[in-house]
């Protein structure tokens, strides 16, 4: 709240310059979204990797200037970094990132692991049940060593590769965004699990590309789901019930798609042993 407080004010000095905010239904204003990162650095010390996603057609200058401001007015503040999604039918497939003060990324740690975070790569938002989020996945996984443990829409490999450090499994961890894939392989070797977490770049709301994978990869005994809020594509909720996977778990930040999917896997010989709130 702190930070968001500070920022709000540093924005409010600049729109009236010329970054105001983007009017979907006007086209007016060129910021559309501002996430911010949090991390705690290996020393404790807290850290914030600010994100702004913008038209691109913001004044360079203008933009260089604000993050110098919110650089100076936000607390902890490690870098400020401009975005901007590649799209293919509506699916960020990559991500355009320019740097406009400090560092563009932070480490943060979740249960002795090291995580790069950047505003490129997705990473889980909130940080403030994080480590109890990713405990229950790794509950319900319960993967023995050996065992093969795919992780669809995988980001930078958060479960995955806490995982194959923390029980010894093998993960396969596909994603349709190429940046957070770039993550996961540095995440990996940053925690010496490299020769345990493959990573497969694909498109998720393709059938013939999620039949492929069927074909070339031996099948898993653990699946992890970990869609967007609109649930999994209906490719791959179709397909997950067919992996032959003695468990699923499923971690959602929406319930409704969760739901539909679980529903699903119900209708398709799974039961459903426990759900949890976080």
């Amino acid at each position: 709240q702190d930070v968001l407080r500070a920022a709000h004010v540093v924005l409010a000095e600049f729109c009236p310059r010329g970054l105001g905010a983007h009017d979907a239904r006007t086209g007016l204003g060129t910021l559309e979204n501002l996430f911010v990162h949090s991390a705690t650095a290996k020393d404790g010390t807290p850290q914030v990797l600010l994100q702004f996603v913008d038209s691109l057609m913001s004044d360079q200058k203008l933009m260089s200037e604000m993050a110098m401001a919110l650089a100076s007015a936000v607390p902890g503040v490690a870098g400020v970094v401009r975005t901007r999604s590649r799209y293919r039918d509506e699916e960020s497939t990559d991500v355009w990132e320019e740097v406009l003060f400090g560092q563009g990324a932070v480490w943060t740690n979740v249960l002795g692991c090291q995580f790069r975070i950047s505003a490129g790569g997705f990473f889980q938002p909130s940080a403030g049940t994080l480590e109890t989020l990713t405990q229950a996945v790794l509950d319900g996984v319960d993967g023995k060593k050996g065992e093969k443990v795919w992780e669809f829409y995988c980001g930078s490999g958060l479960f995955s590769i806490l995982l194959a450090k923390h029980q010894g499994v093998s993960t396969v961890g596909f994603e349709g965004v190429a940046h957070s894939l770039r993550e996961l392989a540095t995440n990996a070797e940053a925690n010496g699990v490299e020769d345990q977490c493959e990573a497969v770049h694909i498109d998720l709301n393709s059938r013939s590309a999620l039949r492929c994978l069927v074909d070339s990869l031996p099948l898993p005994d653990v699946v992890v789901v970990d869609p967007p809020r609109r649930g999994c594509s209906r490719p791959l909720r179709r397909l997950l019930p067919h992996l032959g996977a003695r468990r699923v778990v499923y971690a959602s930040c929406h319930p409704q798609s969760q739901i539909r999917d679980a529903l699903h896997l119900v209708g398709n010989g799974y039961e459903l042993v426990s759900v949890s709130l976080i």
